[in-house]
């Protein structure tokens, strides 16, 4: 067996934060990491104190208005879960750059240390940034210049539509530091705790994740894959300031904000609503005002279209949402082509929501996969009696909260895509996973190397099954920067095999295309000549 990992964690205390506890814990969960030494480095200028009066009473009104839940500030002990591990006890001077005495670095060298974890809000520069082999790893969510500095914070105050998140590798010179990691979530408009909490949540698997990498590669290909990381424009996102006058432009927006959404939801109700076109197999069309209106009746959602084929005929399947229960069903109608309302019927309901019914054929049978993240399953159906008669068969995963998911087979393997969230509380726009396995009617999916594929809530969450033109392979994908499913991306892959996965952005389905009302495009399904998209509108109760 390969030498394990060694690593160093720097903490502020054996008491932290939950989500940087759960880092820890994620870490002693790595049978090929071991962590050789815990340095604990106490503040006297603790990160919180770095923030403004006003921005914690801004933050305590909205901490009230809008709960997130779990909380990740909630103080967690990992004394016994480091106890065994040798530690060293530091009190660490902010004003100086190398606050580290030559016995403490002395400590350090003789653990030879690959990487040096930092989790705390201590400035780390000077002599220790060159002890470990492949340094020492920091992220930007960490409160070093305070919270209110952090992107998710800055982000928010600023009204930036994207929320930034990064693993990088420190350098004595700022300008020289290497990202290794980056994601990217919708800024959360309404709540900035919300939006710290997500980003949180969402970075607790960062570091685990590129310590997996590592033990699983070796450290001359880590080294290749921190080069080919490195962009022009992928900079560390520390150091973001946020002037008082910007946090008190919150503090005055925040009360017109809520009332403004009390206001919205007495008189308007958010609906989907589905379009068509009609063109030859190969085209691919991407302007939305060439889409026509499918009739619906008044005040229906209707959403996330899939089209399938049955007997040369094809059929629609699609969440409906039942206002009244707060949750969706899955309903079909045949496509006619004409203008009249199609007779659409419900065919599977469950007491949980249902939603992204992808629905394919398979050696003459149809299967259907709804969206069950609720249940926290992935569950298939066979169906009896087409259109409206389902048979559950099996879950394909258990005790995962995954969206959307799509099957395709490709290259002698069956490839399953879904978002997922691994830490609760975290966001399910930002991160595409991929699965392979040689059957689809199995439990033993294999996870892709690159896991996640994608962090990035323009470009990740799937929007409809993939699909064939020429000789290029689509991937229809959400864009949520403004608001959840503003847009539709259109992606060819380049590559997807068990240990690569890239794709091209083509093109992109926006609302706004002689139709001002329209507020979102999220599904794209294409199968032979029709294409069903849907359109988000806000109404009128």
């Amino acid at each position: 067996m390969a030498n394990k990992v060694r690593i160093g964690l720097l903490i502020d205390d054996i008491v932290l934060p939950a989500w940087l506890a759960r880092i820890v814990t994620r870490i002693l969960a790595l049978d090929q990491v071991e962590i050789a030494l815990v340095i604990t480095a106490s503040n006297k200028q603790q990160a919180q104190g770095k923030d403004s009066s006003l921005y914690h009473f801004y933050t305590a009104i909205d901490r009230r208005i809008y709960r997130s839940s779990p909380d990740p500030t909630t103080a967690t002990g990992i004394g016994h879960l480091v106890q065994h591990i040798p530690g060293l006890q530091l009190v660490a001077n902010p004003e100086k750059k190398d606050w580290l005495s030559e016995a403490d670095l002395a400590i350090i060298k003789t653990c030879e240390l690959q990487v040096l974890v930092n989790l705390s809000s201590v400035h780390i520069s000077g002599a220790i940034i060159d002890i470990p082999r492949l340094g020492v790893w920091s992220m930007d969510c960490l409160p070093v210049h305070g919270t209110a500095n952090v992107p998710a914070a800055s982000a928010f105050i600023n009204k930036e539509k994207i929320t930034p998140a990064a693993v990088f590798i420190l350098n004595n010179d700022p300008a020289k530091q290497q990202i290794i990691y980056r994601s990217f979530s919708m800024t959360d408009e309404k709540s900035i705790n919300r939006n710290l909490n997500s980003n949180r949540w969402k970075s607790v698997s960062f570091i685990p994740r590129l310590l997996k990498l590592l033990a699983e590669n070796g450290e001359a290909w880590f080294r290749q894959y921190v080069e080919q990381y490195q962009k022009p424009q992928q900079q560390p996102m520390q150091n973001r300031r946020v002037s008082s006058a910007k946090i008190s432009g919150a503090v005055l927006s925040m009360a017109g904000r809520e009332i403004g959404n009390r206001l919205r939801g007495l008189f308007y109700t958010d609906n989907w609503k589905l379009f068509y076109h009609t063109g030859a197999d190969e085209h691919v069309e991407t302007g939305v005002a060439a889409f026509k209106k499918i009739s619906a009746p008044k005040g229906s959602f209707w959403a996330d279209p899939h089209v399938v084929d049955h007997n040369g005929k094809p059929f629609v399947f699609f969440e409906a949402w039942d206002h009244a229960k707060h949750k969706g069903y899955i309903a079909a109608f045949e496509f006619t082509g004409d203008d009249k309302m199609p007779a659409a019927q419900k065919i599977l309901e469950k007491p949980y929501h249902l939603s992204y019914p992808f629905t394919f054929e398979w050696a003459g049978v149809h299967y259907m996969i709804p969206e069950t993240a609720s249940n926290r399953t992935i569950e298939l159906y066979r169906c009896t009696d087409f259109p409206g008669q389902w048979e559950f068969v099996m879950n394909l995963m258990e005790d995962v909260h995954a969206v959307d998911t799509t099957l395709y087979f490709y290259e002698n393997r069956w490839w399953l895509f879904a978002n997922m969230v691994e830490e609760k509380g975290a966001s399910s726009l930002d991160e595409l996973f991929v699965f392979y396995a040689a059957d689809f009617l199995t439990t033993g999916w294999t996870a892709h190397k690159l896991n996640p594929v994608i962090s990035d809530a323009r470009t990740a969450r799937p929007a409809g099954a993939l699909f064939t033109a020429g000789d290029k392979l689509y991937r229809p994908s959400q864009c949520s920067d403004k608001i959840y499913g503003h847009g539709t991306n259109i992606n060819i892959i380049t590559r997807l095999t068990a240990d690569d996965f890239a794709e091209e952005q083509v093109a992109m389905l926006l609302p706004g295309e002689q139709d001002n009302k329209c507020l979102g495009v999220h599904s794209y399904s294409k199968h032979k000549q029709l294409t069903v998209i849907d359109k988000f509108y806000r109404e009128r109760k």
